[in-house]
């Protein structure tokens, strides 16, 4: 085996041509910066992408259940969040408390799932994980890559000493079998006592094959979330066993079975599950696992004072219901995000102090009262142009005070024209405006403009900068003033309104978009500065005449 290893990012590789999975999943791409955590005595580096208290809230407390969330590499088309949570059984406390510190496991850097991967699919059985991660090691041709089976999660960071074993609580009452959506302890040569690290979910009921060897279920897919299993389920399956000895035959090993029987057309069924890209193939990598709130269908939460998700981030799905006085509403702590299921309407007034991110795919969610203090953030995904079903959207059915921070970011390659409109925030009535905007960049020359009504904020794409520096400022007069009444190019320099003519039109455009900027990559800034006085055509030349005349002056004493 070649002693060179080869670096990736999110469990992408090369490998020649392979079979085309099923077009039902996507990398997902974060819009903000990646943290890199490398692997002590490995060079091969995997992504771990992440990714004021409010007075009179008390802290949630209300589910019976402990609930975890796996943020994937891959999400269904037309998803915003590549999230899927699963539910963890308290009647099987030795095996929750087991999967749970794995989750929470932050003494070492190799010890817990997150940057971890899916190591196995067996087609239409189960998919597992929480073995290893995707430290990849270059092979002679023709095999060229394959996964470094020493790469394994390992809670006390010392390879040599393996991970504890759990007693094996299958007989637990009461009996949970291993049907289609429920998890499970993966175990060592058959040895029901022998679970440690690894898990997997059941992809269809397996229970007359599972059971009686007692494989203890201790959880289950929550929500829609085995939607995102079923695309898993499609992928292309390989071989990634390394040769130690370079004789080009595959070694065996944890990345592929041997036993397991071909489909129809010759494929495997039972490997390394991955992506098929262009370029390059993509294992499902768990970016993050983090224990949460969840907050789901059949579940009742009855309010006697606010609720407050302040310990941990949560997420409201389909089906929850809040009772109790009207008066108690909800809040999200300090450094928390809260998600909110598309469409879900909340009923309840909502503070926010963390981070309000809308929807599990794009759409609109509805509060009572909304108000975000200057530490909150909203986050709005956006995919196209219409409301509910393209972007992210906040229904406040009351009033919004707004402070703090919008961030904006792009999904599926969406690169808004001129002239496109979201009114992401709506409500009786709309006090306050946001501080800091995080806004990803636009095409040159375009830029964005935030306008605020009584009831409404939108943001909108317009053509206003014209010499294309990312602001729109006195310059993009200068050009216009000594272009106007011209033919152009539609949308090309001074034309804002794309009519191929520059005019006064195009001029009252730059006016109303005085300050505007086509992004703020960095998180920082102002994406639409408010403009303390525009200077009309006669007063922008003067200006600009003493602004040159003023330099002219200071030259001449030097």
């Amino acid at each position: 085996m070649a002693a060179q290893e080869e670096s990736m990012r999110t469990g992408t590789f090369s490998r020649g041509k392979c079979p085309v999975s099923a077009v039902l999943l996507q990398p997902h791409c974060k819009p903000s910066g990646n943290k890199k955590l490398k692997r002590r005595n490995l060079p091969a580096l995997w992504l771990l992408v992440f990714l004021g208290v409010i007075c009179a809230l008390t802290p949630l407390g209300v589910a019976a259940s402990e609930y975890v969330e796996l943020d994937y590499n891959l999400t269904l088309a037309g998803r915003a969040r590549n999230s899927v949570f699963l539910e963890l059984f308290d009647d099987k406390p030795i095996t929750e408390a087991n999967f749970l510190q794995y989750v929470n496991n932050t003494s070492v850097a190799h010890g817990n799932y997150s940057g971890s991967f899916m190591h196995r699919l067996a087609r239409g059985f189960v998919i597992q994980g929480g073995g290893y991660y995707p430290s990849f090691v270059q092979e002679p041709a023709p095999l060229n890559v394959s996964l470094d089976p020493n790469a394994q999660i390992d809670l006390d960071g010392n390879l040599a000493t393996a991970n504890p074993t759990i007693a094996n609580e299958y007989n637990t009452a009461p009996l949970r079998s291993n049907t289609r959506g429920t998890i499970a302890m993966a175990q060592i040569n058959g040895q029901p006592n022998s679970a440690s690290n690894q898990w997997f979910v059941n992809l269809a009921d397996n229970s007359s094959s599972l059971d009686s060897l007692k494989f203890a279920v201790f959880g289950q897919v929550a929500g829609d979330g085995m939607a995102m299993f079923d695309a898993f389920n499609t992928l292309s399956i390989t071989n990634l066993n390394p040769d130690t000895n370079d004789d080009g035959t595959r070694d065996d090993g944890p990345f592929f079975n041997y036993n397991a029987s071909t489909d129809t057309s010759g494929n495997p069924t039972d490997g390394v599950p991955y992506l098929h890209g262009t370029s390059q193939d993509i294992l499902v990598v768990i970016n993050q696992a983090k224990q949460v709130d969840y907050l789901g269908a059949n579940l009742v939460t009855n309010l006697t004072s606010n609720l407050s998700f302040r310990d941990r981030d949560a997420f409201i799905d389909t089906g929850t219901t809040f009772t109790g006085n009207a008066i108690y509403g909800l809040g999200i702590g300090a450094g928390r995000t809260l998600g909110i299921r598309e469409g879900f309407s909340l009923g309840r007034d909502l503070t926010n102090d963390g981070t309000l991110a809308p929807g599990n795919q794009l759409g609109s969610i509805t509060v009572q009262n909304y108000v975000q203090f200057v530490d909150g953030t909203l986050k709005i995904q956006l995919a196209g142009t219409t409301a509910d079903t393209q972007y992210d959207r906040v229904v406040a059915t009351g009033t919004a005070s707004v402070n703090g921070t919008l961030d904006v970011s792009f999904l599926s390659g969406f690169n808004p024209s001129v002239g496109n409109t979201f009114a992401f925030l709506t409500a009786t009535q709309i006090t306050g405006t946001f501080l800091y905007y995080d806004l990803p960049n636009l095409a040159s020359g375009l830029v964005w403009h935030i306008s605020k009504s009584s009831t409404a904020y939108t943001l909108s794409v317009v053509a206003a900068d014209f010499d294309r520096d990312g602001i729109v400022d006195l310059s993009d007069y200068v050009l216009w003033r000594n272009t106007r009444n011209t033919s152009v190019t539609p949308f090309s320099g001074a034309d804002a309104n794309g009519d191929g003519f520059i005019n006064d039109a195009d001029y009252a455009i730059w006016r109303s978009s005085f300050g505007d900027v086509r992004g703020t990559a960095s998180g920082a800034g102002s994406g639409s500065l408010v403009s303390g006085g525009v200077p009309e055509p006669a007063s922008a030349f003067l200006i600009t005449i003493g602004f040159l005349s003023y330099f002219s002056s200071r030259r001449r004493r030097l």
